[in-house]
């Protein structure tokens, strides 16, 4: 959950920026009642636990100097550190109207996803926001003991797409949700008001950007596809809804779940299939607002959805502190909940109850 200037790549909502030097692990900010923590970790707003192996990726959503723009922890440790991705590599001939590779501290990601691939050879793509709107691709090589990623190549996204999550799509390219109208200035009061503001934009090799029918909802944030590519999964923050929209269908078909009191950000899918949502449980004035504190101190709720039934199970209903609040991601890590946020320096990690 960020919102980004239609003009420039800054942050609109300016926070209190300061980065990991060092690895950090749990022992920096010790436990309390509500959970343990991975410290030094500044607005890791989005989190992907990657398949078999014991490592997490979050992203690092700060202005420059940036280290890397990524974080890799150690679930087994706690142990995190900024990680400099390799932005020497040849680019793609995919990416051919990629005009090169940021710099290693201009480059924070924003939403980022993971396109799985044979063995230990995959891909990770990430919003990016700073010095141009683009998502970005690397390489993702988890051969030797610390997984290495390699940059590869670029998408600059269109004019009026405001990036926040991206998704691949298993016939190739990927889909990108936009927050808003980057050419409306209106575009975040429809958003706090619930109204129409943004919409779901894929990417295709050869064929460009389009528009994908029937996505146009409030604010656009989260967005995961099934593993059929089939179904499309959206949340709308402006109206606290998840949307379920059919791909490759004429006509489409829409389907609308209430989430209730919680303006739903990023979407990420579980071992067992569900696909867990966090978000914040706050007005969207209040949620502004709280960016500029070192700490979002909002509440935040996480929910589990079966993607088949489409039933919803509350995992966490948590007032915010100043330790951690204001939740935009969340992801099983084994016995786990680990929780990201938008604002903040910390990851919560809450034990599931058994």
């Amino acid at each position: 959950m960020k919102a980004w200037s239609s003009t420039v790549s800054a942050l609109l909502w300016i926070c209190s920026l300061t980065g990991a030097a060092s690895a950090a692990g749990v022992s920096d900010c010790p436990s309390d009642e509500r959970a343990t923590y991975v410290c030094n970790v500044r607005n890791a707003e989005d989190l992907v636990a990657i398949r078999d192996s014991a490592w997490v990726i979050a992203g690092r959503l700060t202005d420059p100097p940036t280290q890397g723009g990524l974080y890799l922890i150690d679930a087994s440790s706690g142990a995190a550190s900024p990680v400099a991705p390799d932005f020497k590599g040849p680019k793609a001939s995919i990416y051919s109207e990629c005009p090169g590779a940021p710099g290693k501290d201009e480059f924070a990601a924003h939403g980022i996803a993971i396109r799985y691939g044979a063995g230990s050879k995959h891909e990770l793509y990430a919003v990016n926001h700073n010095g141009r709107e683009s998502i970005e691709i690397f390489d993702l090589d988890m051969s030797a003991r610390r997984p290495a990623l390699i940059w590869k190549g670029c998408v600059l996204v269109p004019p009026a797409v405001m990036p926040n999550s991206v998704a691949p799509v298993p016939s190739g390219g990927f889909v990108v949700t936009s927050f808003g109208i980057r050419s409306d200035a209106q575009t975040y009061q429809k958003a706090m008001a619930g109204g129409i503001s943004g919409f779901v934009a894929k990417w295709a090799p050869g064929a460009g950007w389009s528009e994908v029918a029937g996505t146009q909802f409030s604010a656009n944030n989260g967005v995961a596809v099934s593993e059929d590519g089939k179904r499309l999964f959206v949340t709308g923050w402006g109206d606290r809804k998840l949307h379920v929209i059919s791909l490759g269908e004429i006509p489409y078909t829409h389907q609308a779940v209430e989430l209730g009191a919680l303006h739903p950000d990023n979407i990420r899918a579980t071992p067992d299939g569900r696909l867990l949502i966090a978000g914040q449980a706050a007005t969207p004035a209040e949620i502004f607002a709280c960016t500029s504190l070192p700490t979002c101190e909002v509440g935040f709720k996480v929910l589990a959805v079966d993607p088949r039934s489409l039933s919803v199970e509350p995992l966490l209903d948590e007032s915010g502190s100043r330790a951690f609040g204001g939740a935009s991601a969340a992801i099983m890590v084994g016995n786990e909940i680990w929780v990201g946020t938008f604002s903040g320096s910390r990851i919560a990690r809450y034990r599931l109850r058994e």
